[in-house]
């Protein structure tokens, strides 16, 4: 059954091609288990990584990005304060930097077909789980910028 968004939800879109779920789902005993926040994956589609091709990887949300994380990461920050983490493995090109401010749906980087991946996904947490209230992920087959998980953000500062 699809995610429906709530009055006052946000959408996170599909940072790829591919099948989202949620990261609960992962068999890794880590992420699976909320060690770096919730959120959702997304497994690209096999066939390009067959194929040999490059994978490209987008914002999933409007914001800055703050950090760039040296296991193959970028953490952004929302105009009111949300962080968002999109984990993407070490074998990748960087398409930003930090100061960045980025649409959704921007370029963040181009995943190369050897990349080590989390589980072979790439991965949106929400590093800060008390920065939202409510997360709802739409599983299934998305195209990079469709709708993949809806939440509410919590009262927080910037």
């Amino acid at each position: 059954m699809a995610a429906r968004a709530a009055k006052d939800s946000r959408v996170l879109t599909a940072v790829t091609d591919g099948i989202v779920a949620a990261v609960g789902e992962l068999r890794d005993g880590f992420y699976s288990k909320g060690g770096a926040g919730c959120g959702f994956v997304v497994y690209p589609k096999k066939r390009l990584f067959a194929r040999g091709e490059d994978i490209l990887v987008c914002a999933p949300i409007d914001g800055a990005v703050t950090d760039i994380l040296p296991q193959g990461g970028v953490e952004m920050r929302t105009g009111d304060g949300v962080s968002v983490r999109v984990l993407f493995g070490s074998e990748h090109r960087l398409s930003t930097q930090v100061g960045d401010v980025l649409l959704r749906g921007s370029e963040l980087c181009v995943l190369r077909r050897d990349s080590a991946m989390i589980s072979g996904a790439v991965a949106v947490l929400f590093p800060e789980p008390n920065e939202i209230t409510e997360l709802h992920v739409a599983d299934g087959r998305k195209l990079c910028g469709d709708a993949a998980a809806f939440f509410k953000a919590a009262a927080v500062s910037p």
